[in-house]
Formats: structure tokens, C-alpha cells, sequence
């Protein structure tokens, strides 16, 4: 498995060895952490766990991991459960990419509260390097204080997804002295159509009256 998640905070390499630790049940030791900036002639790189690590420039996000697990060490672990283990052991909220949605900037959030939240992730190019802010999120998220808080349009076809569409009417069923078709009289039960699922529109859909 390979997975390149954010961290909103900074977290020291030995607490980020010790979550990874954790959550994909191995030895510390099978565990390498380091800066993509710093000795590499020190790693182990044969570890089962191998995560790099990139300090980003001042923004709303701090860390950029670069992890790889060995599938028998990752088993059915996903990206997303890995960022999820990962907030909830390091006390900061991951970010990691959406899936569903083709776009660059979708993400989700793991909080370490247990929560995973839509948000859309920006890069500010510059001369120097690329920094990143967190414009919105679906739900208030503590460690992103300036992340605006609002529904994300990009994100309404899967929110509906498996929803019925509205059909037109069926026509009414007829009791047994309306008709007299034979399985509409006494002794043959009457079959009752499906009700047609309906989606209430927004605020914003209703017209003003």
C-alpha cells in the first residue's frame, strides 16, 4: 500500500513511528521514519513500514507523508483507515485524497475525534514552494480554525447517489367494489404499488412566494 496523506500539525518522527507502529501492529523497529531532508544513509529500507516525511512552508497544513506498507503488513488497510488511525493516535487531523471525486482539490479530513469530513484542499504556488490551505470543510473542524464551513457543491453527485429520481405518478388502486376485475374481489388480495420515493428541494431550490 502506498498512501500520501497531510498532517494539519507537526508531529515528532518518534510519535509518528509509534502510531504507525500501532496501528499496523508491528514492532517500532519495523517501522522507518525520516525527513526527505535529512541522512539517508541511516534508513532501514527493508522495513515493512517505510514513511518519508516533507515540512511544508507556513499554511494550513504541516506535514506531507509518503508512506509505504507492505501488502502482508497493510493486510485490507486502506488509505483512508490509515489516516484515520493516524489522527486518532497523533491527536492532529490527516487529510487524505477523495476517491470519489476527480478533482485535485477533494479530500477528506480525519479528525481525531473519530470523524472523517468532505473538505476542499488548495495549493498556492509561489517562486519559493507550494503552500496549502484548507478552503472549506463540510463540517467545523477545530484544528482549521479558517477553513470555511459550508456545503461542497463539488461533492452533491455523490451525496446523491442511489437516491431515487422522482417518477410520475402511479395510477390509484382500485378497491373491490370499483372493479370487477377478479383480482380485485373478496378473497383475492389487492396489491399495493410502491409510493414513489421524492427528494425535498433546498431552501435555495424553492421559489419565493
Amino acid at each position: 500500500m502506498i498512501a500520501n496523506p497531510f498532517t494539519v500539525a507537526e508531529t515528532e518522527p518518534s510519535r509518528l513511528r509509534g502510531a504507525l507502529a500501532q496501528l499496523l501492529a508491528v514492532t517500532r523497529e519495523a517501522v522507518d521514519v525520516a525527513d526527505t531532508d535529512g541522512d539517508q544513509e541511516a534508513r532501514r529500507w527493508d522495513s515493512p513500514v517505510f514513511c518519508t516525511y516533507r515540512v511544508l512552508p507556513p499554511g494550513d497544513l504541516a506535514l506531507e507523508l509518503d508512506i509505504y506498507v507492505e501488502d502482508e503488513t497493510a493486510g485490507a488497510l486502506s488509505e483512508a483507515d490509515l489516516a484515520q488511525g493516524l489522527a486518532v493516535r497523533t491527536a492532529t487531523s490527516v487529510l487524505y485524497p477523495s476517491m470519489d471525486i476527480d478533482l485535485d482539490s477533494a479530500y477528506w479530513v480525519a479528525v481525531p475525534d473519530g470523524r472523517v469530513v468532505r473538505c476542499r484542499l488548495e495549493a498556492i504556488d509561489s517562486d519559493e514552494d507550494t503552500r496549502h490551505r484548507v478552503d472549506a470543510v463540510e463540517e467545523k473542524v477545530a484544528d482549521l480554525p479558517r477553513a470555511k464551513v459550508e456545503w461542497l457543491p463539488e461533492a452533491l453527485s455523490c451525496r446523491l447517489q442511489g437516491v431515487l429520481v422522482p417518477r410520475r405518478p402511479l395510477p390509484p388502486v382500485q378497491t373491490p367494489h370499483q372493479s370487477g376485475h377478479p383480482e380485485n374481489r373478496v378473497g383475492h388480495p389487492t396489491t399495493v404499488p410502491p409510493q414513489p420515493l421524492f427528494i425535498a428541494p433546498t431552501k435555495s431550490a424553492r421559489s419565493d412566494r
